[in-house]
């Protein structure tokens, strides 16, 4: 999915020019990003900016702490940022600020996405940049992003061929439940025919629907 920045006002375009303007000029940072609804395409007059600021863990770099505290004075005194807030009815600025250091956390399958999935997601897979002093953004995309997606993909996989394989069970115990039936009251029920139907196609369907998921996503 090719990402570019669109903003849905001239206020939220000019906040995000000041804004790049301002962490540039001021500290020793490796990357402006603009995330979530303005990267994707889909934002609104009421939706926010999310500004995102890479700066590598080390001492040639502004400390995170610092440039975060600094944010709200300067949030307060500039003009431009204040405009914006009087365009919608969420048109904030959300800033965020990353060393790019992301650690998995080992977690049940069955649980939501975690804050490593999410962070990736919004500053890697997700951003465009606004910035760039140097490589550092793509040297974290070409280490995580391979990763997360196969291991996103693995995980819906799983799902799907578990729910498929459940119904295929359910099926299996519906039809003979039904053949019980016919055995002891020598009554053939129409709805046998539809449940052997289901079951010969059970594989074949299971088999479809997660190679359309596979292809679907090689797509995108």
């Amino acid at each position: 999915m090719q990402l570019q920045a669109t903003y849905p006002t001239p206020e939220h375009q000019t906040a995000a020019n000041v804004i790049v303007d301002y962490f540039v000029s001021n500290y020793k940072i490796d990357a402006v990003l603009l995330a979530n609804s303005c990267a994707r395409g889909k934002a609104t007059r009421d939706s926010c900016l999310d500004i995102v600021v890479l700066a590598k863990p080390d001492q040639s770099r502004s400390s995170l702490r610092v440039m975060e505290s600094d944010w709200e004075a300067f949030e307060k005194s500039n003009q431009a940022i204040q405009a914006l807030y009087q365009v919608g009815k969420y048109s904030v600025v959300h800033p965020g600020f990353t060393d790019g250091v992301f650690v998995p956390i080992e977690r049940d399958e069955a649980a939501g996405p975690d804050d490593f999935e999410v962070e990736v997601g919004n500053f890697l897979a997700y951003s465009v940049p606004l910035w760039q002093g140097s490589d550092y953004l793509a040297e974290l995309r070409q280490q995580w992003l391979p990763f997360t997606t196969m291991s996103c993909v693995n995980k819906d996989l799983k799902w799907l061929g578990g729910i498929v394989s459940t119904i295929c069970i359910t099926f299996h115990f519906m039809l003979n439940a039904v053949c019980i039936f016919n055995l002891l009251t020598g009554y053939t029920m129409p709805i046998v025919n539809f449940f052997k139907l289901c079951l010969s196609h059970a594989g074949l369907i299971r088999s479809l629907t997660i190679n359309g998921f596979v292809k679907k996503w090689k797509k995108s």
